[in-house]
């Protein structure tokens, strides 16, 4: 088999593919020039042998796994078969079944000195190892330091990101200050929370954010005033019906519960991202519903107020619902979107 073949190995799991891919690094190995293998102590390194060189040294032979306990089990194998094939001639050792270097015992040990005195340099590594390895050869030419750090938790990079973002209110203050003052106190106040730590609620809220907007296609609203216009339609129109309702039950001088008075008292008194007050009395089948039974009996035209506030109300409940809690993150929300650019 020639060294330089493609060789595909298709099986199931538990079929013997490992197998299979030590034998080829071995057969590969028997092939590598000793000469060409370098000096494991230091010496000159097989890509910067001259141009005479022949051959190919068994540091550079490459074998890439998927997971690190991949890569360790062939390295294993690797010296295990070269340790079987350097004791074959011991009793019992060419009959163990185990799989061995089928060459001579003399050229397996020396082989297994050299690759255990410059077992660094055995290249048996995952896919990740190889790019990190790459980039790191290539750093300058992509712009950034040789010693980097490779982390795998979005969470390690966001710590810094953030503490420079902090950093940089702090010193300069005006706008980016004021906006995540804002942002601080509008999730406090949506969610209710309380304790000492909380630049590790405000950060974790931002966290959860970046994901949400990168995964939304095209630009995120987080003007509070454009939020405020969407909203404003359906709280107009509950307004207007709780104050029309208001006026036929004045108008018809009817004898309503107190309950209905205080809930129509709250519900032109809700400010616009309030929410609609919540009552038994906007549940009933119609206005006669929240009448004393002192009281006339209301006109089709109060009903109809009656019901036109009740789909009002749910129309205000179900946008504030959504529209609210957008408001509350929007500050965070403009603040995630440039942490997350910092991010990229």
């Amino acid at each position: 088999m020639s060294p330089s073949s493609l060789l595909q190995v298709k099986a199931a799991a538990g079929s013997g593919k490992t197998y299979a891919l030590t034998d080829r690094f071995l057969r590969l190995l028997d092939g590598a020039d000793e000469d060409a293998a370098g000096d494991a102590d230091g010496g000159i390194h097989p890509v910067c042998r001259s141009a005479g060189a022949r051959g190919y040294g068994w540091s550079e032979i490459l074998a890439v796994t998927f997971t690190n306990k991949a890569a360790s089990e062939m390295k294993e194998r690797v010296v295990t078969a070269l340790k079987l094939g350097a004791l074959a001639d011991a009793e019992g050792v060419a009959d163990s079944g185990g799989q061995r270097a089928q060459w001579t015992s003399g050229k397996a040990a020396a082989m297994l000195g050299g690759i255990l005195h410059g077992y660094h340099r055995l290249n048996i590594r995952t896919i990740d190892s190889l790019l990190n390895l790459l980039l790191r050869l290539f750093a300058l030419d992509f712009g950034i330091s040789p010693d980097f750090e490779v982390v795998f938790e979005e969470g390690q990079i966001l710590d810094p990101v953030y503490d420079r973002y902090i950093a940089e209110c702090e010193a300069e203050g005006g706008p980016r200050a004021d906006l995540f003052e804002t942002a601080v106190a509008r999730m406090l106040e949506h969610e209710g929370k309380r304790g000492f730590n909380l630049a590790q609620i405000v950060r974790d809220r931002l966290a959860d954010l970046l994901p949400v907007l990168e995964e939304c296609e095209g630009d995120v609203l987080t003007d509070p005033e454009a939020l405020a216009d969407l909203l404003r339609p359906a709280y107009d129109r509950f307004r207007v019906q709780s104050e029309l309702l208001r006026e036929h039950i004045a108008a018809e001088k009817l004898n309503v519960s107190a309950h209905l008075t205080k809930f129509l008292a709250k519900c032109l008194e809700a400010e616009l991202f309030d929410g609609p007050p919540q009552s038994k009395m906007i549940e009933k089948d119609g206005l006669g519903g929240c009448l004393n039974k002192s009281s006339a009996a209301p006109s089709d035209a109060a009903n109809a107020a009656y019901h036109h506030l009740q789909k009002a109300h749910a129309a205000y409940q179900r946008e504030q619902a959504i529209l609210g809690g957008a408001y509350a993150l929007a500050p965070a929300a403009a603040i995630a979107a440039g942490l997350l650019e910092a991010l990229r």
